[in-house]
Order: C-alpha cells, then sequence, then structure tokens
C-alpha cells in the first residue's frame, strides 16, 4: 500500500527528527500536534524552531500561501524567545510503501530511498516566495477567471499555491544547518 498523502506531512517531520539526531542535535517533537512550529532542536548550543514542509509531487513544489512576510514574521516571533527559525523542506519524490498489521495494531512505513531534505534561513524562504509570487504576477492570464477575470488580464500573487521547489534549497547537512541559523546581514 502507498503512503496516503495525509500523513506524509508528518512522515516528513519524523523523517527531519531523525536526520537532526543524526547530526548530534536533540529534538523536541509533539508528533505534529503544534502550532507555527513543528519541532524544536538544539545543536552546538544553539536552539531553534523548525518549520517542515513536505512534499509528494513529482517536481517537489512546496505549498506556501502567503507572502513570505507570514514566515519572516514567524522568524521573528521565534527570535523574541532567544531563538533562531529554519525552514526544512522534505521532498519524497516517490511513495512511500505502507504496511497495516491489524492484528498488533502497527503501521510501519518504509522509507523511500529518493527522499530529499533541504534547509533554508526563514529569511531565505520568504525571499524566493516573494520573487516566485512577484513573477507570477506578471504573467498575463491564459484564460478567464472564475471571478470574472479577462484573458490578458494579470494573475493574482495570491493565486500561486506552490511557489517553491524543496530543490531551490542545499541538502540539510551540518555545514547547510549553520548557514541557515546564521544571523542575516544587514543590507546598507
Amino acid at each position: 500500500m502507498l503512503l496516503p498523502r495525509a500523513v506524509s506531512g508528518l512522515w516528513g517531520e519524523g523523517l527531519v527528527v531523525m536526520k537532526l539526531r543524526h547530526m548530534g542535535c536533540e529534538v523536541e517533537w509533539d508528533g505534529g500536534q503544534t502550532r507555527d512550529r513543528d519541532l524544536r532542536a538544539g545543536c552546538a548550543s544553539r536552539d531553534f524552531h523548525v518549520q517542515v514542509k513536505t512534499s509528494t509531487a513529482e517536481d517537489g513544489r512546496i505549498a506556501w500561501r502567503g507572502s513570505g512576510a507570514r514566515a519572516v514574521e514567524w522568524a521573528s516571533d521565534v527570535e523574541r524567545l532567544g531563538m533562531r527559525a529554519i525552514f526544512v523542506l522534505v521532498h519524497f519524490p516517490t511513495a512511500a510503501e505502507a504496511d497495516f498489521d491489524l492484528d498488533r495494531g502497527l503501521f510501519q512505513i518504509q522509507l523511500p530511498e529518493d527522499a530529499k531534505v533541504s534547509v533554508a534561513s526563514a529569511h531565505a524562504f520568504a525571499a524566493i516566495v516573494d520573487i516566485e509570487r512577484e513573477l507570477y504576477g506578471q504573467r498575463a492570464r491564459r484564460r478567464v477567471g472564475r471571478n470574472g477575470e479577462k484573458i490578458g488580464d494579470f494573475l493574482s500573487p495570491d493565486g500561486l499555491a506552490y511557489p517553491l521547489l524543496a530543490s531551490q534549497f542545499p541538502a540539510l547537512n551540518r555545514t547547510n544547518l549553520k548557514r541557515a541559523l546564521a544571523r542575516p546581514r544587514k543590507i546598507r
């Protein structure tokens, strides 16, 4: 049986927990029952919140509604608590195999060998969201819209549901995690 899409977000979080623990981080995970953060971790005396975004789409599209300002606001809220905020993007290009053992009450999911895990600072995530939304808003509509929009009208940036690809960010490893946790530089 293939892994249902509804479970993929939870499985993505589990994979991130596993990867961070293999990197020597301590991870606190509430199993997807949190709002505005999926897990909290600490590595090399740095504490940080992680927002995990998971994709099962063939091309690794990541869903995000709204502007990048949402990501920056979340990061600012986390920074007020004295921590850093990062996004970890998980891409399952092929579906995971899942087995139910109803007699023992077990549900097992086989990790796809081609799973990809990327990391981004909240600011880098937000910047790409805003760039993609701006580019989308410069495209002309090719068909009549639901709300009476005409062919040739520009698309609304709010209509962009999948502004990112997981492959736009570097793989999660110690070096890239350190970069994502670095404070953003001020532009003069």
